[in-house]
């Protein structure tokens, strides 16, 4: 009689091959719940059509700013990347006109995702391309845009408009602005305009770059402007704040020729409620010249503060000193 050796029971799995495995689901779920979540979005986009609003749009702009409003192209959404709506070309009238008072090639509005599934319209930053504005004034002070300022709109009417946007950022390349004033004799264009403004909405302290060059027949004007500062705005105050601006001017200008020109402020306040105000802070200019005659210009001042509300305009105290030479007689004079 034989003695036989009992089984050995089988050996339970190792912990890590559990663990291994139960990862693998875990992983599986999720990018099975990823697909499913893509999938369904780009459905929800792809569907979306907003060729549906343009004739709410132009109707809007119609009844509101009583202004002409064409989208002759389709408007494309972008999915990715960023979520874009591209109107492509448009054209704006006057008000109650046919003239034209701006174009563009292509406005971009670059959005939340998930605010446009929610069907609300929050818009990260707003980009046109080679826009083109006709700035007027009259003989009695009005400008041509002065019915497009939010003051001249009365709130239950904003509060009824069911396109409010909030824009965070601005951005324009290659704008030409032509400038027409007949109350202060003022005539010419900035071309090449390129600006980026972050920060229009108030969340959160922004930024402003512009470069532009201008061209004026009247006064006789020809110069390149760089412009840079921070940018604060109150939307609910209809009020914005720029600190720390500092200009940059080369070129002729009022009879001087190679100008180099610096101006600094350390603060410069606009507000369109209840009236358009604009002050300025804390002010500097340096600029280096040569006149007509050859005399070479060099002038320091201290820029006065000044407060512009309406037509009423307070200015501080101003204090400068002028330093020019004469070619011909070498002579040097001091104003101060």
């Amino acid at each position: 009689m034989t003695e036989g050796t009992a089984p050995l029971p089988p050996m339970p799995a190792p912990r890590k091959r559990w663990l291994m495995r139960l990862l693998k689901g875990l992983l599986a779920a999720l990018l099975a719940a990823v697909i499913l979540v893509v999938g369904g979005l780009s459905i929800v986009l792809l569907t979306f059509d907003p060729n549906q609003y343009k004739a709410m749009l132009i109707q809007v702009v119609k009844e509101r700013e009583h202004r002409t409003l064409t989208l002759p192209g389709t408007i494309a959404l972008e999915l990715f990347p960023p979520l874009t709506l591209r109107t492509g070309p448009f054209t704006l009238s006057e008000r109650d006109s046919s003239a034209v008072f701006a174009r563009a090639d292509d406005l971009r509005l670059h959005l939340d995702l998930f605010a446009l599934l929610r069907r609300k319209l929050v818009v990260d930053r707003v980009v046109m391309i080679k826009p083109q504005v006709h700035v007027a004034r009259n003989a009695q002070g009005q400008f041509n845009f002065a019915d497009l300022l939010p003051d001249s709109k009365p709130d239950a009417a904003q509060a009824r408009s069911p396109l409010g946007l909030s824009v965070h950022r601005l951005q324009v390349e290659q704008g030409v602005i032509t400038f027409d004033d007949d109350k202060a004799q003022f005539h010419g264009e900035f071309a090449g305009l390129d600006l980026e403004l972050a920060g229009l909405d108030g969340g959160s302290a922004g930024s402003l770059h512009l470069g532009t060059t201008a061209r004026f027949v009247q006064p006789m004007l020809a110069t390149r402007i760089d412009l840079r500062g921070k940018l604060q705005s109150d939307p609910a105050q209809h009020s914005l704040a720029l600190s720390d601006l500092a200009l940059s001017v080369q070129g002729d200008a009022l009879g001087l020729k190679t100008m180099q020109t610096q101006v600094n402020v350390a603060r410069l306040g606009l507000s369109t409620r209840p009236a358009l105000t604009l002050g300025a802070q804390q002010g500097s200019l340096k600029t280096t010249a040569r006149t007509a005659d050859g005399e070479a210009l060099t002038a320091q001042a201290s820029l006065p503060t000044f407060n512009l509300q309406g037509d009423a305009l307070q200015l501080g105290a101003l204090r400068a000193c002028l330093l020019y030479t004469s070619d011909a007689a070498d002579e040097r004079s001091s104003v101060d």
